[in-house]
């Protein structure tokens, strides 16, 4: 990482393809959460997220995945599925209710 460089670079494996990717170190941080808390592979997370992405790039897909799978949790106060989060963001552009829980 070059000095003065907010983006952090990282070598991830999406659907089977390695790839680059540069996002800032609290959304790496929020991914890896993401990930412990629903217990799945940060290769899997992006691997759905890039299934589900119309022309978005990867980068700012996962940016929107993010946004709204923390802001479902405000709503919610409860844990949501990551596919479902993506599949409301993609088939109505943002969030929509009922919320589907895990508990």
């Amino acid at each position: 990482m070059t000095m003065g460089s907010s983006l952090e670079p990282r070598n991830v494996t999406v659907n089977g393809r390695r790839t680059s990717l540069r996002l800032e170190p609290a959304m790496w941080n929020s991914l890896e959460l993401v990930c412990e808390k629903e217990g799945m592979e940060m290769k899997d997370l992006f691997s759905m997220i890039d299934s589900d992405r119309d022309d978005a790039g990867l980068t700012s897909a996962i940016r929107s995945f993010l946004a709204s799978y923390l802001a479902s949790m405000m709503v919610t106060k409860r844990r949501v599925r990551p596919s479902i989060v993506v599949r409301n963001r993609r088939g109505t552009g943002g969030l929509q209710a009922p919320y589907s829980r895990l508990d």
